[in-house]
């Protein structure tokens, strides 16, 4: 059985050895046509919908080889995801990263409004009052009964009236679609929906800043060519979503 000293130096000892390994790695060419490598890389919903299938398509063409495991990940564990090993790359909004993970902006999202197609309360232009009169449904992965849009109207002085929340951003279309409520969340999230679903979009009528979608990895693999190369096509996709 591992000692308490053991126990607590092993994360340490860890991080040096794929430190090492990672510059070993290094000196070694990565041709993404002829690799089976696998990659594991931790996504929310919201983030594996915007960017999973333009990166697999990528894939399809360019390393038919490789295969993705995608873990499920959050705001509040992702981090930890990567000092753990249990992921090695992860996307999404995250806290800035401490001194021994990297983080590179892949797009700055922002916020839509949207409704069903044929709701009355949603035929003319969505005004502040009109929007505050509204039954809301809002996304927290926490479950939290208010979110980062309520943060915005607290600072002004304004509540809404949420009346479902979800843990789950894809369940938020649906819900949108089959009910009178009225979502204000990601663009990315809405927009290539409207054309499947009867939804109505709308700009807040509110200002509400936008948010970093990031891609963070531990330093470890810095030096990896194949994961230089994920990160690559990562990045190359979040400037086409």
């Amino acid at each position: 059985m591992p000692t308490p000293l053991a126990q607590d130096i092993a994360p340490s000892v860890r991080s040096i050895l794929e430190q090492v390994e990672g510059v070993l790695l290094g000196g070694r060419a990565f041709d993404p046509t002829e690799s089976t490598r696998q990659f594991v890389i931790g996504l929310s919903d919201y983030a594996a919908f915007v960017l999973l299938s333009r990166l697999t398509a990528r894939l399809d063409r360019e390393a038919p080889g490789i295969s993705l495991v995608i873990r499920n990940t959050s705001r509040s564990v992702g981090l930890p995801m990567l000092d753990d090993g249990a992921v090695e790359l992860i996307a999404g909004n995250f806290p800035p990263p401490p001194t021994h993970m990297r983080e590179e902006l892949l797009y700055e999202e922002d916020f839509i409004c949207a409704g069903r197609g044929d709701y009355p309360e949603l035929d003319e232009r969505l005004d502040l009052d009109r929007y505050l009169s509204l039954r809301h449904l809002q996304v927290s992965m926490k479950g939290n009964a208010s979110g980062y849009v309520d943060a915005v109207l607290t600072e002004k002085g304004l509540k809404r009236n949420v009346v479902v929340t979800v843990g789950h951003f894809l369940m938020a279309p649906m819900l949108v679609d089959a009910s009178d409520l009225v979502a204000t969340e990601p663009r990315r999230l809405f927009a290539p929906l409207a054309g499947r679903l009867p939804l109505r979009l709308f700009p807040p009528p509110l200002d509400i800043p936008s948010f970093r979608v990031v891609q963070t990895w531990h330093a470890r693999h810095d030096a990896d060519p194949g994961h230089q190369w994920l990160r690559r096509v990562l990045r190359e996709v979040g400037q086409w979503v």
